[in-house]
């Protein structure tokens, strides 16, 4: 991409929304966690595979001339060890109070872990798509960020938590592709963003593009 990923702006959290892709995502998750925070927005950030990086936060802090300590304050980061401390983190974002984001890092890291009998597994993921569901009634804000995976058993569980999200972001090798209830909507190649001279996207401005 000719056009860095972190110039993407964050999108207009209001449900449940899903920033997937093969690479990049992590970096594009800390730039938007930290972009909403400069907004005042209070941040928890469920790590489930040791994926956050206060040293990128604090990096963005410097580009913007913020203090780190600013943003690190706003943002409260849970990690998450076991699949126990995964959903009662989970349902602890239903009790959270209102006018903050949730940002969940690897949300299915403990579904596929192979020392959970299928049982289990099944369990847990039934019980965080729950939670979801919960969450897109009440209209709470929530990030989910999910690398791609070539495995089965990835599959049919990224599906079904996939199901439940809108707008979906696809970071592509050569382009950034926004769905919005299961059906694509818009798909513009980063180097085509670049000519038209925009900052960043968000599926609300793509939606009328």
């Amino acid at each position: 991409m000719n056009l860095p990923l972190t110039s993407i702006s964050p999108p207009r959290l209001r449900r449940i929304s899903l920033l997937t892709g093969v690479s990049g995502i992590y970096a594009l998750s800390h730039s938007w966690i930290s972009r909403l925070a400069l907004l005042g927005l209070p941040i928890t950030v469920m790590d489930c595979a040791d994926r956050f990086d206060p040293f990128a936060i604090a990096e963005e802090a410097a580009s913007q001339d913020v203090k780190p300590d600013v943003l690190l304050e706003t943002i409260t980061c849970q990690k998450i060890a076991t699949p126990l401390q995964f959903l009662g983190a989970a349902r602890g974002i239903l009790n959270a109070r209102r006018g903050g984001v949730a940002v969940i890092l690897s949300p299915l890291r403990h579904f596929l872990d192979i020392g959970e009998s299928a049982h289990g597994r099944e369990l847990l993921l039934d019980g965080f798509l729950s939670v979801l569901s919960e969450l897109s009634v009440r209209s709470r804000p929530v990030l989910l960020v999910e690398a791609q995976q070539d495995a089965p058993l990835f599959h049919s569980a990224f599906d079904r938590m996939a199901a439940l999200a809108s707008p979906i972001w696809r970071i592509l090798p050569d382009s950034v592709e926004v769905a919005e209830n299961k059906k694509t909507q818009t798909t513009r190649s980063v180097d085509r963003m670049a000519q038209n001279n925009l900052e960043g996207i968000s599926p609300d401005r793509l939606a009328t593009g």
